[in-house]
């Protein structure tokens, strides 16, 4: 995940407008500040990406797991697989879908928090 983090994370700093560095150098921010204020404002507020990212994120885990686990999860439906005991296949397919909905549904609350703003315009329109 960090390299498609880390070309997601320099396209959106990227796209901030020159004035709005200028203002944040005037008023005193550090480099470190301000790159962290675009980071907060470009990539934060564009959950919809981060979303998308985040679900690649649950692909890569439960891939991993299946390909090359000792324990776990991906462990067990693939054990379970082998000897077609389909009951446990889906119960830990089940496991897996279930954790990463409440995962997002958790990061939505987090987002709505932290960005009430942006919840208040979608329900306006």
């Amino acid at each position: 995940m960090f390299f498609y983090l880390l070309a997601l994370v320099v396209e959106e700093v990227n796209r901030v407008e020159g004035a709005y560095l200028e203002t944040a150098y005037t008023l005193g921010a550090s480099r470190m500040q301000a790159l962290c204020s675009c980071f907060a404002h470009r990539f934060l507020l564009s959950s919809g990406r981060f979303g998308i990212l985040y679900d690649i994120g649950w692909t890569y885990v439960i891939l991993a797991e299946m390909v090359n686990a000792r324990k776990g999860v991906g462990y067990m439906v693939e054990a379970a697989r082998k000897v077609l005991d389909f009951e446990r296949v889906y119960a830990g397919s089940l496991r897996s879908g279930i954790a990463a909905f409440l995962f997002r549904w958790l990061l939505t609350l987090l987002e709505r928090w932290l960005f009430p703003w942006r919840f208040l315009r979608k329900a306006e329109n």
